[in-house]
């Protein structure tokens, strides 16, 4: 709804008022988090691509640079894959496992301009489109390839995030965060109202495969190691979310919701220590949703499929549909498999 139901700026007891507040003003470097809004959201919304289309996870340098996109795992982190790249991958696999170059090849081909006029529609405040800095004589902006993994001039807040994800958790439809409804003098006339205000950024049927995507993320991708984090312990809720992480481990993210609340932790220091321990924000995260969704008594419900949406058998090696005799049984597994 975009009610904001709770909200931490900092850790430690509070001891003095308007402090800086992490939640709302702090503008942090997003990593990860950032692939799902600015590469596949514009990708299956306006460039004609699903969950089955194929990017080729290959050596990649930005373009007209000698900088090379280098997946996650190819540091040393081989518990997902047997090497740097993995060859023809759909883009369901590349959110559920976090693809570094998938995503950038995937914003490539839908184009930088076209994912931050999305951005923009999500909320994002912070964003820069041109700024010249005389200092240095350079002219900085985000509308680049950069922006599928996160590089950002200025980061994000985390409550503008928690928003954006929240877009695709409401069928997406953006509402904009509000954190009061009116304000009453002492006779109960209405001095401010703050009524919600709502926008469709994307089609329903875009916010339910994304959405699907990131189940995965939790129950298989890279929650292969931290899915059992992340999913709740003793009340039963499916879970949806993508996790994130800035250069040398400095911002940790979960972004992540269930059919009733969205919520997003970022953990690290105000001064960018890096952190040893890269997942504890994921024990927060389940910690404070699940209580919320116990307390309230919540019932089981799954995630809305809108009737826009089919199910076909594809081919993984082309996206497209399979044909017998051309997309059978190969060795090693099929090439066929049914998707949204």
């Amino acid at each position: 709804t975009g009610e904001v139901v709770a909200l931490v700026g900092g850790r430690g007891e509070k001891n003095a008022n308007r402090t800086l507040n992490r939640a709302t003003t702090t503008t942090r470097a997003v990593g990860s988090t950032f692939k799902v809004l600015a590469s596949f959201l514009p990708a299956i919304d306006s460039a004609g691509m699903t969950l089955a289309t194929p990017i080729d996870d290959r050596p990649y340098y930005y373009p007209n640079t000698d900088k090379e996109v280098i997946n996650w795992w190819a540091k040393g982190k081989k518990e997902f894959f047997n090497g740097p790249f993995y060859g023809l991958n759909t883009i369901r696999r590349g959110i559920s496992y976090s693809m570094n170059v998938i995503a950038v090849r995937t914003l490539e081909m839908v184009s930088p301009q076209v994912s931050f006029n999305y951005l923009k529609k999500l909320g994002f405040s912070t964003l820069v489109e041109s700024r010249y800095d005389q200092a240095s004589g350079k002219i900085f902006s985000d509308i680049n390839l950069s922006l599928a993994l996160g590089g950002l001039t200025d980061g994000v807040t985390n409550l503008e995030l928690t928003a954006a994800y929240a877009a695709i958790a409401n069928g997406g439809v953006y509402n904009k965060p509000y954190l009061y409804t009116k304000v009453l003098d002492h006779d109960g006339r209405v001095l401010l109202s703050n009524a919600p205000q709502s926008s469709q950024v994307m089609k329903t049927s875009t916010a339910y495969l994304l959405t699907s995507a990131m189940v995965d993320t939790v129950s298989g991708g890279t929650g292969m190691s931290t899915g059992s984090r992340l999913r709740f312990r003793e009340y039963k809720m499916p879970v949806a979310g993508k996790t994130g992480t800035a250069a040398n481990n400095n911002d940790l993210w979960f972004c992540g919701y269930t059919p009733y609340y969205t919520a997003s932790i970022w953990s690290g220091f105000d001064n960018n220590y890096t952190q040893i321990n890269q997942s504890y924000q994921q024990d927060i995260w389940r910690t404070i949703m699940e209580r919320i969704h116990a307390e309230r008594e919540l019932p089981y419900k799954e995630f809305t499929i809108p009737d826009s949406i089919v199910t076909a058998k594809v081919c993984t090696k082309s996206g497209k549909l399979a044909i017998d005799g051309v997309c059978d049984v190969a060795e090693g597994g099929s090439t066929v498999r049914s998707e949204y």
